[in-house]
């Protein structure tokens, strides 16, 4: 992907073509997207992380009472 981003800006370049703006646009926003979807997944790829999880808050200062 990345590579077609780059010969897309080359071609861009090479040619003065401000028309494949919009389109260089698309395809880094796919890849961001993507990009973004892997680094999600890959956070939760622990073999612990299908389990369940108990969360316990405590107030702060000034006591139970604030």
């Amino acid at each position: 992907m990345l590579q077609d981003i780059d010969t897309l800006i080359e071609m861009a370049e090479s040619e003065n073509d401000e028309t494949l703006e919009s389109e260089i646009e698309n395809e880094i926003s796919l890849f961001e997207k993507e990009f973004n979807d892997l680094e999600f997944k890959n956070m939760l790829s622990d073999k612990d992380d299908v389990r369940d999880a108990i969360l316990t808050i405590n107030s702060g200062a000034g006591g139970t009472e604030s």
